[in-house]
C-alpha cells in the first residue's frame, strides 16, 4: 500500500503564483557556469509543486541547462509513467518520503553520497535515515514537509478552538466543516486527536475511532477531494477544512490572510517529501547538483513557496522572508514536530480495515 501525498489530484490550484526569490550572488555564479552541463537537459519526475519554472530557473541559469518536469498524482500514476519510459529517460524524482524503500527495492534509485548534502541543517524529525538508508547506502533526501490537523477561516472561528483535538467532532461547527475525502490520514488524525499513536494503531481500535468519524460526518457540510474543500473554504462556504494545513491556504496568505491552519495540541499527521536519483540516469552529476540545489537554502526557499502548494523547507537555513515564515509558524516548528507523527504505512490487514471501515460509514 502506498500513500497519497496531500496534494494529490488537487495541486492548490487556487494558490496564485509566487515572485521568484532573489538568489545571492546569482550574477557571479552564472560567470561561472559549468561547461559540463552546456546544452544538457535534465528530466523530473514530481509533485506539481518541482513544475513552478520559479523553483529551478535559477538552477538552469546556474549550469547552462533545461529542466524539464513531468508531473504525477498518485504514486501508481508514476510507477506506470516509469513502466513505460525507457531505461535512462527520468533523472530524478520527488515522491513521498514513505515510498522511497518500495523504489529501492525495486531496483529504480541510484545510491547517494551524503556527503553532498547539508544533514546538520535540517529538522532533525525530518532526516529520518530510516526512510532513505537501506543496506547502509543512502537513496533518498529528504526536501519538503508539512501537516494534516485544520486549516480554517480565522475570522469565523474560535481560533483557540483549532488547537483543541476534540474540535474534529465539535457540534459547535456543524453544518461548517469540509472533511478531506481520503480514509489513510483522516483515520490517523482522528487516532492521534484520541490519544492513540498512529504507530500503535490496530484494528481494534477502529470501532471507537468509527464512531468519532460518524459524528464528524454529521457536522460536515461536504466531504470532498483537496480542490473541492479548498475552494469551499475560499468562499465562505465552509469555515473548517478537517485534513488541511499549510498546503491548503499558505499560497493564499497575500490575499486571504484570514484563511489560517494549526496543529492541534495533541499533534497531528506529518507529510514529508523525498528526492532521489534514479540508477539508470544517464545524467548523475548533474542530478546530484540538482538534489544539492533543492536543498540549499535558495533553493528550499523556492521550493516553500511554490505556486502549486506551499511547505514547510527541510533546512533550517531556508532563506524564507518573514512574511512566509510567519504564515508557515516557523517559530512553531519545534513544537509541531515533536508531536507529529509521520505518515504510517498500514499492515495489509489493518488498511483493509480502515477502507473498509471508512466506506462503511460514509454510505450510512
Amino acid at each position: 500500500m502506498t500513500t497519497d501525498h496531500p496534494s494529490t489530484n488537487a495541486c492548490s490550484r487556487l494558490t496564485k503564483p509566487v515572485a521568484p526569490i532573489a538568489v545571492m550572488g546569482l550574477a557571479l555564479t552564472l560567470a561561472v557556469t559549468s561547461p559540463a552541463w552546456s546544452a544538457e537537459e535534465l528530466n523530473v519526475l514530481a509533485w506539481c509543486d518541482h513544475t513552478d519554472p520559479a523553483t529551478f530557473e535559477p538552477f538552469e541559469q546556474m549550469h547552462g541547462v533545461t529542466v524539464n518536469v513531468k508531473e504525477f498524482e498518485g504514486t501508481g500514476t508514476a510507477m506506470a509513467i516509469i513502466e513505460q519510459s525507457q531505461p535512462g529517460d527520468w533523472d530524478v524524482m520527488a515522491l513521498d518520503m514513505t515510498d522511497v524503500k518500495r523504489f529501492v527495492e525495486l531496483g529504480l534509485f541510484a545510491p547517494l553520497n551524503e556527503n553532498d548534502y547539508p544533514w546538520k541543517d535540517m529538522w532533525p524529525e525530518i532526516r529520518m535515515p530510516e526512510a532513505h538508508v537501506f543496506d547502509e547506502k543512502l537513496y533518498g533526501v529528504p526536501e519538503k514537509f508539512g501537516y494534516n490537523w485544520i486549516a480554517f477561516n480565522n475570522k469565523a472561528v474560535d481560533v483557540d478552538d483549532m488547537r483543541n483535538p476534540s474540535v474534529l467532532w465539535d457540534p459547535k461547527y456543524k453544518g461548517r466543516v469540509a472533511l478531506f475525502d481520503y480514509y489513510f490520514t483522516t483515520i490517523q488524525t482522528i487516532a492521534v486527536a484520541m490519544g492513540i499513536n498512529p504507530l500503535e494503531l490496530t484494528v481494534e481500535a477502529l470501532p471507537a475511532i468509527q464512531e468519532k468519524l460518524a459524528i464528524m460526518k454529521e457536522n460536515a457540510a461536504m466531504i470532498g477531494d483537496i480542490v473541492t474543500i479548498q475552494s469551499a473554504l475560499a468562499t465562505g462556504e465552509v469555515d473548517i477544512v478537517i485534513g488541511g494545513a499549510e498546503f491548503i491556504v499558505s499560497g493564499l496568505s497575500d490575499d486571504r490572510p484570514d484563511l489560517d491552519w494549526v496543529l492541534s495540541d495533541a499533534g497531528g499527521l506529518r507529510w514529508a517529501q523525498s528526492m532521489a536519483i534514479f540508477a539508470q540516469s544517464e545524467r548523475k552529476g548533474l542530478a546530484t547538483e540538482f538534489l544539492k540545489w533543492n536543498v540549499s537554502p535558495e533553493g528550499q526557499a523556492l521550493l516553500a513557496m511554490s505556486s502549486c502548494f506551499w511547505g514547510m523547507p527541510v533546512n533550517t537555513k531556508a532563506e524564507l522572508p518573514a512574511a512566509a515564515k510567519k504564515v508557515l509558524r516557523w517559530n512553531e516548528q519545534e513544537k509541531f514536530l515533536a508531536t507529529s507523527y509521520p505518515y504510517v504505512t498500514p499492515s495489509e490487514a489493518l488498511d483493509e480495515a480502515m477502507i473498509e471501515m471508512w466506506a462503511e460509514t460514509l454510505q450510512n
